[in-house]
């Protein structure tokens, strides 16, 4: 089944890209604040050519996206 904005039910989302999750904050190591929008692909069999995705918004409105592997290296979550 699917949970919000066509991810799997949060148990397989965070299963597959453990600490990452719709509307979560996170601090850049420049010290800006991202808010992550959403997680693509993750539902993909075929990671090759449907690779996945973090999909993240600045707090000026501008849109990202790296892998999860590239998010995690230089972001840690805002706790609080």
């Amino acid at each position: 089944p699917s949970g919000r904005r066509g991810l799997p039910a949060s148990g397989d989302r965070m299963t597959l890209l453990p600490g990452l999750a719709p509307d979560s904050r996170w601090r850049h190591h420049s010290g800006r604040y991202y808010t992550v929008l959403l997680l693509a692909n993750v539902h993909a069999d075929d990671q090759e050519n449907y690779p996945r995705y973090v999909v993240y918004r600045d707090d000026s409105g501008r849109t990202w996206a790296k892998s999860p592997e590239r998010f995690l290296a230089s972001m840690t979550p805002e706790i609080g």
